[in-house]
């Protein structure tokens, strides 16, 4: 089994951002997947030989199975390919040669854009948001946007099962961003993605927020990520340094995520609602953001509280 849960499954991404607003911390056992029960001494030695056993079975998958599934004929067998790159953990994606992560990548980014079977690209979506959860992509020059134009293009298909793995896929990413983004205020030398790309996200994010339920509730999680880290206070002293201008937003630029956050909480299900209150706590620990200061504060944020 890939170990994958499906695209609604966002126990482990929760989490992380748990974890960012609480003194509690809890400790998780991550398995390298296909999974393998070895009996040895000590958990590091198991977990080491873990990862081991499982790179080494995923490099022959990749060398020897996915190039005939992925070029299969039957849109079936392209699908169930693509799908079994959700079982891949971070540490075993990382524990293989670059050319096998580059195969990964690509054969994802190339299905996502060609591939004519929804169900094909869905996957292929799927499979992106996977590896856009492990944050250190970020650090590849030319990844993110690869992914990011994948993901664009297919929240635009018209098959909703499409939209919804691609919305999975934004916010997935946009979460891995905000952890970087954050990482770099003590890291200012480190390299992220320029600011007209972080614009394309909150625009596709505030685009999805007028899709259908599913697609909305991953769309408003995504602008929570983003309203996360974007400085939208010119004036703080955070953000004097150029380095940090990718991250600056202006106040209608606020005013417009919020006004897309507000229009969901009141339009969507229960998921949007807590998507959308999940989204408003990061926005809150934003030590940019100036709510009170704005006049259109009062007016907007008066339903909040109706959810707390």
């Amino acid at each position: 089994s890939s170990g994958f849960k499906g695209a609604d499954d966002l126990k482990e991404c929760r989490l992380l951002d748990i974890q960012q607003i609480s003194d509690c911390t809890v400790n998780k056992s991550i398995k390298s997947a296909p999974h393998f029960e070895i009996e040895t001494p000590g958990p590091s030695q198991n977990c080491s030989l873990d990862i081991t056993l499982g790179t080494n079975r995923w490099t022959e998958v990749l060398e020897t199975h996915l190039p005939r599934g992925l070029s299969h004929a039957s849109a079936m067998v392209r699908t169930a390919s693509l799908t079994c790159f959700a079982g891949m953990t971070s540490d075993v994606f990382f524990s293989l040669p670059v050319n096998k992560r580059d195969y990964v990548t690509s054969s994802s980014v190339h299905a996502a854009l060609s591939d004519a079977v929804a169900t094909v690209r869905s996957a292929a979506c799927r499979a992106i948001g996977i590896v856009s959860c492990f944050s250190q992509i970020l650090s590849s020059p030319c990844l993110p946007g690869e992914f990011i134009k994948a993901i664009d293009f297919n929240t635009q298909n018209s098959s909703t099962p499409v939209r919804i793995t691609a919305s999975w896929a934004l916010a997935n990413l946009c979460s891995s961003i905000r952890f970087r983004a954050l990482e770099l205020q003590t890291d200012p030398t480190a390299d992220l993605l320029d600011k007209s790309t972080i614009s394309l996200l909150v625009e596709i994010a505030l685009r999805l927020t007028k899709d259908g339920e599913k697609v909305k509730s991953n769309a408003v999680r995504a602008l929570g990520y983003l309203s996360r880290f974007i400085r939208f206070n010119h004036h703080c002293d955070a953000v004097d340094d150029s380095r940090n201008s990718v991250f600056y937003g202006d106040p209608v630029c606020l005013q417009t995520m919020v006004q897309a956050l507000m229009s969901s909480v009141t339009t969507g299900n229960v998921k949007v609602q807590w998507n959308v209150c999940h989204a408003f706590s990061n926005l809150f620990m934003n030590d940019t953001v100036r709510l009170s200061e704005m006049q259109w504060y009062d007016l907007h944020m008066q339903h909040l509280p109706v959810f707390y």
